[in-house]
């Protein structure tokens, strides 16, 4: 068992189908076969496990999205937090999810990350240590002038919403941002509603993730809210 105390959540168990290599559409039927044996086996340990009902999700869609992202591996992680028990299915680089994990939870003081310049130290000596600890290979393009640590990451925290790109350029965003498949999509609706008195963050967090969902195949529902207080700053 993992505790992510950032998200207040622990993972029960990961189960993990991960390819040799990035599938193409010409693997469709051993892909789809592959993940829909690995569905079988999450459902036979876990289904109806602490009242859980799992509903079987679009493998022919998990395998368009491993295609289009470019990634290599599905993982069905089960996860318990304060108000729910639920099974998450996560398209991606299975090897990164553990990295990050490990990697801060090994901080015996949460590092801080309030600021554009924390950010982007802890980022960099982040960058270090995955190419020492973890065997990053860092040229993802050899024409780039900077090392790439070859992860995206939005942080949204009391202080504000902040994006670090590949190559470690921290941005803070004054209002909303949306990163991953079907931010685009999500960008656009953040827009429409944001100003809308009747609307909290957590309803305009959701109707942008509904919109993602509704045009992106890459984007789906359930959608799991999580709120901060923000600082109030002078």
């Amino acid at each position: 068992m993992g505790f992510n105390a950032y998200e207040n959540r622990a993972t029960i168990d990961d189960h993990v189908v991960s390819f040799d290599k990035v599938p193409t559409e010409a693997d469709r039927v051993n892909g789809v076969r592959r993940i829909t044996k690995g569905w079988e086996g999450v459902k036979g340990e876990v289904d109806g496990l602490g009242g859980l009902k799992l509903s079987k999700p679009d493998v022919e869609d998990l395998f368009s999205h491993l295609v289009k992202e470019q990634s290599h591996a599905v993982i069905f992680e089960l996860v318990l937090t304060k108000s729910d028990f639920r099974l998450d299915v996560i398209v991606g680089n299975a090897t990164f999810k553990h990295i990050v994990a490990d990697y801060f939870e090994g901080f015996e003081e949460a590092p801080r990350l309030d600021s554009v310049g924390e950010i982007f130290r802890v980022w960099n000596r982040m960058h270090a240590d995955f190419k020492d600890r973890y065997f990053l290979q860092s040229e993802e393009d050899k024409e780039e002038a900077i090392e790439s640590t070859r992860l995206d990451a939005l942080i949204a925290n009391s202080s504000g919403i902040f994006g670090v790109s590949g190559q470690r350029t921290v941005q803070e965003f004054a209002k909303f941002y949306a990163y991953g498949s079907g931010s685009d999509y999500a960008l656009g609706a953040l827009y429409s509603v944001y100003d809308r008195p009747e609307l909290d963050a957590a309803a305009v967090a959701r109707h942008a993730v509904r919109a993602a969902s509704e045009f992106d195949d890459g984007t789906g529902e359930p959608i799991h809210c999580f709120t901060v207080p923000l600082l109030q700053k002078v």
